[in-house]
């Protein structure tokens, strides 16, 4: 038997083993036990080379070959935003805002009509009808559609008194698609999950005693709230101290745009887990099963039916018995007909389930981006409005006990004897007319279509420049890293900017300075009563002017590649006008006013838009035409369709400024 110290070297031509992975160039390799004297072990005989296989320490350190780059990159990209000053940070976070709100509103808006603009020969095409006329209102009896109303008082209050108040109704609920309820989703995400994180969480660790001295401390809160009265009047204390918080300190800083960025992720992995949940679900539910079962009892049915329709044997001897051979051919297409129509109308009901549901979420998803506005001011007006209503609470929690309870017995029975028969006096048509609550704060896609039409009318760019691609996690790593790798990039990123920056609050004190005197300026000569004299004070509101103080004066200008009646060429839009040049020529070959366009819509199968104008034709009427645009931006489905959602939502800031300058 060969001696293992005679076996041929490891770089010998004899044997030459295959390359190995870097990962496990760089490992020791292990110490193999020197020939001894006492040859107690059997020499191994020769094999051929062993397969590269991994250890525990080789997965480990090949797993962090990946993040290291990744987040040598976030450091860099870190470093760089902590050299931002807040107005950068705050031009940093609307870009992104933007950038979602254009998505979103590629995904929802296939049309805009500009409603009374002109009179055409076929208006119902063209022009969004009114809810209902002041005439028509005032017509309305207290029977609408056999609904009778409670009380004849109540009926006169609702139809003398709020329905003439009520907004026009809103447009019907769009179709439901997969995009559509992915979207909505990673709305729902970071408008609930923000509130869960921070209280539910928080709530839970306080009831668990995880840490006792932080939960020895609210307890004894608590019951000293309480046993003073006082319990209800400190949590609106705590409601105003985060409202004012938002008012005096910037939002976002470094942290907050950091963890907002993080929710966007986890919102975008959410959205797209449903997405792909449900289009990997089975085509076949429950409810086909059934109907499956029904037709076969049907069919079962109606063959003993059948059956007892014809004599037995014995029976009508000698009688001639005449059959039609027609009723059973009429029979089985009646059955199938009706088969049909009630697989139709399972249909539409399933669609319109699906529409409501999407609905519904969409409502429940504004209500919460509503009230968190309410405390990052998008809204100063109503932001001051409920500051105000929640001082007034408190005082009210200060009253004694049977005040209090005599005031909530008031209230309860004013809302249940006088406000709640007046409500149902409505007619149903009518209450689709009521407002939203807190209808009077801006949800985030109003807040970004505010920042639009402020870019707009600045003269800059709508759509947010490019920067760099931030690295963000799979679906993998982010179900791999958990809360433990989340919790320690939070404390690196915390870490790495915990020096104090004096050149941020040296920029702090000389925008405190400007607020207080662009307040001071506000309460002098009666300006407090003009409600535009509050945006200044606004943190939210981009603050872009030249060098003299006064906005740009640049033509806004947006060019889109597109093709017309086949020949290709480039969309021009500008404030007021419409023009199509081909490529081949130095002269727009369509121009089209803004004044005389009647609506815009988005085209799915071309990926462009129509656009239905008004013509004034030889002998002076207006004749109605259309321009159809296919978008010639390239292969990608999804580059296409923000393309022409961008131009839509470009047609529509146009239409809307238009418009309001009528209005002036």
């Amino acid at each position: 038997m060969e001696n293992p110290s005679q076996w041929p070297p490891a770089n010998s031509q004899s044997h030459i083993p295959p390359p190995s992975h870097p990962t496990i160039e760089r490992l020791p390799s292990p110490a193999l036990p020197g020939p001894s004297g006492s040859n107690t072990s059997p020499t191994p005989p020769k094999l051929p080379p062993r397969p590269v296989t991994f250890d525990s320490s080789t997965i480990h350190n090949a797993e962090e070959t990946l993040p290291r780059s990744a987040s040598t990159d976030t450091l860099v990209a870190s470093k760089a935003e902590e050299e931002l000053s807040e107005v950068q940070l705050r031009e940093l976070y609307d870009d992104e805002e933007i950038d979602r709100f254009l998505h979103l509103f590629s995904a929802y808006v296939q049309e805009v009509r500009v409603p009374g603009a002109h009179h055409v020969e076929e208006p119902p095409e063209i022009v969004r009808s009114p809810s209902r006329p002041e005439s028509d209102v005032s017509s309305i009896s207290g029977d609408v559609d056999g609904y009778a109303p409670v009380a004849q008082p109540a009926a006169r209050v609702a139809l003398d008194f709020i329905i003439p108040l009520l907004p026009p109704a809103r447009s019907p609920p769009p179709e439901f698609t997969l995009h559509r309820l992915k979207l909505t989703a990673q709305r729902a995400y970071l408008a609930i999950e923000p509130l869960y994180s921070y209280f539910i969480v928080r709530a839970l660790r306080l009831v668990t005693w995880q840490d006792p001295n932080t939960s020895f401390l609210y307890c004894a809160a608590y019951w000293l709230s309480w046993y003073h009265d006082v319990l209800f009047a400190a949590i609106i204390l705590r409601l105003l101290y985060a409202l004012i918080r938002r008012k005096v300190l910037p939002y976002p800083n470094l942290a907050e745009l950091r963890e907002h960025r993080r929710q966007v992720d986890r919102a975008q992995e959410f959205g797209a887990a449903i997405s792909m949940r449900l289009v990997a679900s089975p085509a076949f539910g429950v409810k086909d099963v059934w109907h499956v079962f029904k037709d076969l009892n049907h069919s079962r049915k109606l063959k003993k039916a059948a059956k007892a329709s014809h004599p037995k044997n014995g029976e009508n001897d000698g009688e001639t018995i005449a059959v039609d051979p027609t009723s059973e051919n009429t029979l089985i297409i009646e059955e199938s007909t009706d088969s049909a129509l009630q697989i139709t109308q399972n249909q539409a009901d399933d669609a319109d389930l699906k529409r409501i549901g999407l609905h519904v979420l969409n409502e429940i998803t504004d209500l919460f981006e509503r009230i968190k506005n309410i405390f990052l001011w998008r809204q100063p007006a109503t932001s001051i409005m409920y500051g105000l209503i929640l001082i007034g609470l408190f005082f009210v929690s200060l009253l004694p006990v049977r005040y209090l309870t005599k005031t909530a017995g008031f209230a309860v029975g004013v809302f249940f004897w006088h406000v709640i028969p007046v409500i149902t006096a409505i007619p149903p048509p009518e209450r689709a007319r009521f407002p939203p609550l807190f209808s009077g704060v801006p949800t985030d896609a109003e807040y970004a279509m505010e920042l639009i039409s402020q870019r707009v009318a600045r003269g800059l760019d709508v759509k947010p420049k490019p920067r760099k691609n931030r690295s963000r996690p799979s679906v993998s790593e982010l179900g791999a890293s958990g809360a433990a790798g989340t919790e320690e990039r939070q404390a690196k990123e915390e870490g790495s900017s915990t020096s104090i920056n004096w050149k941020k609050w040296g920029e702090r004190i000389t925008s405190t300075k400007e607020r207080t005197g662009d307040l001071k300026k506000i309460f002098q000569d009666g300006q407090w009563k003009n409600s535009d004299s509050w945006l200044s004070l606004n943190p939210l509101v981009p603050k872009v002017a030249t060098s003299s103080g006064m906005p740009e004066p640049r033509l806004e200008t947006h060019t889109f590649a597109a093709q017309h009646l086949k020949s290709p060429g480039l969309i021009t839009l500008t404030s007021g006008t419409l023009f199509f040049t081909p490529l081949l020529s130095a002269r727009a070959k369509l121009t089209i006013s803004l004044e005389d366009v009647l609506g815009v819509k988005k085209t799915v199968s071309t990926h462009g838009v129509s656009v239905r104008y008004a013509e004034a034709s030889e002998d002076g009427r207006k004749e109605e035409k259309e321009a159809k645009f296919m978008s010639e931006d390239g292969v990608k489905y999804g580059t296409l369709c923000l393309a022409s959602g961008l131009l839509l939502l470009y047609f529509c800031l146009s239409l809307l400024s238009f418009n309001c300058s009528l209005q002036d």
